[in-house]
């Protein structure tokens, strides 16, 4: 995961405050910040193509079945999307984070 984070820096210029924000689960506000969060969410699978994906969705989230709340999870997120893609990454993520709280899911990661 560090790897990936040192890319994710510097691919997108991010800085240490960037990543501090995301290390507790803050909001970034720069958008380099914002693209940070989007590469490492690409990487992990849960975003392709600027859109949530749901494979990578179902695998970050180690689910091995759909019962009714992972499937209401996906279709409240599934047409979360900007133009630009760190902002629907954003976008995306904080979908993921209210809906799975809304139907008490919580995911190892």
């Amino acid at each position: 995961m560090m790897a990936t984070l040192d890319a994710c820096k510097i691919t997108t210029g991010a800085t240490d405050a960037d990543i501090a924000k995301l290390m507790i689960h803050e909001k970034p506000e720069t958008q380099e910040g914002k693209c940070l969060a989007n590469c490492l969410y690409e990487s992990m699978g849960l975003l392709k193509d600027g859109k949530l994906s749901k494979e990578g969705f179902l695998t970050w989230g180690k689910i091995l079945n759909t019962d009714d709340a992972h499937v209401k999870v996906l279709a409240e997120c599934e047409d979360e999307s900007d133009p630009d893609v760190c902002e629907s990454g954003m976008k995306i993520g904080y979908c993921l984070k209210l809906a799975a709280s809304k139907h008490n899911l919580q995911f190892e990661h």
